[in-house]
């Protein structure tokens, strides 16, 4: 999710294998592209395009948007001022692989999350075990790291000194100078599943999405925990928000139930941050840390 700057006072997000834009105040949402039941590929615009699912996507500005097409395995550009999508790199629903170069000469395996760095995006390519660059001035795409592990989400770090990366079981993170990768969760690699603490003990069940709650507290999708995860980086420890197990958003922070939570969106002129749930939207307020919902999707 992200606030739609075409339209600042709504929210951008995908739902199955469409971009949508959501309306805070009345909750009522246009699709922009795509079909949310049909997944495929298609260049169009607005409904007459395919997509297979979009893991990731960032905006470059309020008329163009970078979409990550993870199944299709490649970056596509959707204009705003038209709906209408191209491919951008890659090769777009031709079997996954891996090769740097020139935008049309590149290939993916299942790319997954896009972030800015700087004049150029970082993607993490899940199926290649590594976090590839993508230069739009020179039209490239080069291999910036090899994690050893399947990414998924990404998130630069405040000082711009690291990539925090999400896997399988836990979340890593890239020294960008000298690309060193650590591990800060389940460093041994050898466990995954539910255990809060140190971070050196904690464990999850796939991450899809982290965001800044302030300088010191990330905050995590579980996705198959159905939690959220907060990672204090003060205390160097991991703790969980809502209860595991349970079906929809709703109640107070002690007693909340998420069903497969993938995307957030802080919304600091509100103090609340957005939970995207498969079929439900929620919120969490920063302030006192109470949960409201559902927000059946419209």
């Amino acid at each position: 999710m992200a606030e739609d700057k075409k339209n600042p006072s709504n929210i951008l997000y995908v739902e199955h294998h469409c971009l949508k834009t959501m309306s805070l105040a009345t909750r009522i949402s246009e699709l922009v592209v795509g079909s949310c039941t049909q997944a495929g590929y298609q260049e169009g615009s607005g409904a007459t395009a395919r997509v297979n699912i979009i893991a990731g996507f960032y905006q470059i500005d309020s008329n163009s948007v970078l979409l990550v097409d993870t199944y299709n395995h490649c970056i596509r550009m959707l204009d705003r001022t038209t709906n209408t999508t191209s491919v951008l790199a890659g090769k777009c629903a031709v079997v996954a692989g891996y090769n740097d170069g020139g935008f049309q000469n590149a290939e993916f395996n299942t790319p997954f999350k896009i972030i800015s760095y700087g004049d150029h995006y970082f993607i993490s390519d899940y199926g290649n075990l590594v976090i590839r660059k993508l230069q739009l001035d020179t039209q490239e795409i080069s291999t910036f790291v090899n994690v050893t592990e399947k990414p998924n989400a990404l998130l630069l770090s405040l000082d711009g000194e690291y990539v925090f990366f999400s896997w399988f079981k836990g979340v890593g993170r890239v020294n960008l100078r000298t690309k060193e990768v650590v591990f800060i969760t389940s460093p041994d690699k050898r466990y995954h599943g539910f255990r809060d603490g140190p971070t050196e003990r904690a464990v999850f069940e796939r991450v899809e999405e982290m965001v800044y709650l302030s300088e010191s507290l990330i905050l995590m999708t579980d996705v198959r925990n159905n939690v959220l995860r907060l990672l204090n980086m003060l205390t160097n420890s991991v703790s969980t928000i809502c209860n595991r197990g349970n079906r929809t958003i709703t109640g107070t922070i002690e007693t909340c139930e998420l069903n497969f939570p993938r995307s957030l969106l802080v919304l600091k002129d509100r103090n609340q941050v957005l939970i995207g749930s498969l079929f439900h939207m929620g919120y969490v307020n920063i302030t006192g840390m109470s949960l409201h919902g559902p927000e059946k999707l419209k």
